[in-house]
């Protein structure tokens, strides 16, 4: 990936981060293959993120072959998995939102934050992710273009 896309995306993950309260945000991609990573303590564990992002790449491809089964024309948008007791002050939520068709945004928090800001939070964030994306791939289609030519 391109070193200024992954600036430009951690220049979007970090300012999310600071306005929710998140420990983390990591994006990734289909195959379970980390793009960016946010977190509030830097840790020199990848393995760690890379591990969770297979994980839930995993999750997501259940999900999918589960919404198949009941609705054909239904899709995956957004996968919640909360971890722990919901009193205790240990447990967590991870939040699983789609970029696209390969790219994943992933954020892990304590589960006592208010889920409905961080999900307002990261909608903003994921429309500008997106965004982020569309351009850089109609730059990169136009650069091909211009190669051709």
């Amino acid at each position: 990936m391109d070193i200024s896309i992954e600036n430009q995306i951690k220049k979007l993950l970090k300012p999310f981060r600071i306005r929710t309260g998140v420990t983390t945000s990591f994006l990734f991609n289909n195959d379970g293959l980390i793009i960016a990573i946010d977190q509030e303590s830097l840790s020199e564990d990848e393995d760690f993120y890379q591990s969770i992002s297979a994980i839930c790449a995993g999750i997501i491809s259940f999900a999918e072959q589960g919404i198949l089964m009941t609705d054909s024309s239904n899709n995956v948008k957004d996968i919640v998995i909360q971890g722990g007791n919901q009193i205790e002050s240990d447990s967590f939520t991870i939040t699983i939102d789609f970029i696209s068709n390969e790219i994943i945004f992933a954020c892990i928090f304590p589960s006592v934050l208010n889920y409905s800001v961080i999900k307002f939070e990261l909608k903003n964030t994921t429309q500008s992710l997106i965004k982020l994306f569309n351009n850089d791939n109609m730059s990169k289609n136009a650069s091909i273009q211009q190669i051709k030519t």
